[in-house]
């Protein structure tokens, strides 16, 4: 199922969400996403489903956006075994891992969505 609101997507595939960012990231888009993001969530509270965040078409965010993630971060930690931040400026992965930690969930980086599955991939097994 595939969610696009503004300048930004939630791609879930079964234990995978995928949310693509492109643009200036407003509170709508976040607000959009991260209430996808939280169902996604629920439905993996028992084994933790990944998700992968590529900001690497991403030219800024509100401060009301990040309020937004830093909630729903907080609210999906329990049904999120990890979140890749995938490309994006120094400056916007830094936010992003910010973010994960203030949450309590694990991150990793990867230059490219390719390199992330495939890094998730040899990470399971």
């Amino acid at each position: 199922m595939v969610v696009v609101e503004g300048l930004s997507e939630v791609i879930v595939e079964g234990e995978r969400a995928i949310l693509s960012v492109r643009g200036f990231h407003s509170v709508e888009d976040a607000q959009s996403c991260a209430s996808r993001l939280e169902r996604f969530a629920k439905r993996h509270r028992d084994d933790g489903g990944e998700v992968f965040v590529d900001i690497s078409g991403i030219t800024g965010f509100s401060r009301d956006a990040r309020q937004r993630w830093q909630d729903c971060f907080k609210e999906i930690r329990g049904g999120v075994r990890s979140i890749t931040i995938v490309g994006g400026t120094p400056m916007a992965r830094m936010a992003g891992a910010v973010v994960c930690l203030y949450a309590g969930i694990s991150f990793n980086t990867a230059a490219s969505m390719d390199a992330a599955l495939a890094g998730a991939d040899k990470r399971a097994g």
